[in-house]
């Protein structure tokens, strides 16, 4: 896709459901290709990274302050909202992904139209 940055990752958070993450535990579990070692220690791997988030007297969702730390956030935070995930990004490091100026702007990108337009 045109702008999408293909250098360094930017640092991102996925907030998952449950159903989301058991989906995904299915998924690892059912996979032929690894050994029953290889799927117990990669289910495991991927529940340890399983964070509560708070919710706070307004119903806000409250990051910890160390993935407030990872995504260098400072005040605004980006949210990208899937099916099955939500991505927050620090809005600057998404614009360096995306290829888009300060502004949001970016070139004439017509590759989503297909999908967009039915």
């Amino acid at each position: 896709m045109p702008g999408i940055n293909a250098g360094p990752a930017q640092p991102i958070l996925y907030l998952l459901t449950a159903a989301e993450m058991a989906r995904r535990e299915r998924a690892i579990r059912e996979d032929t290709g690894k050994s029953p070692v290889e799927r117990e220690i990669l289910a495991t791997r991927l529940h340890s990274l399983v964070e509560d988030l708070a919710i706070d007297g307004q119903n806000r969702v409250v990051l910890p302050a160390r993935f407030v730390a990872h995504l260098t956030l400072d005040r605004d935070v980006f949210f990208v909202v899937t099916n099955s995930a939500i991505q927050v990004w620090n809005p600057d490091h998404y614009r360096l992904w995306a290829g888009l100026d300060a502004q949001g702007d970016g070139a004439d990108d017509r590759s989503l139209d297909a999908y967009l337009f039915v």
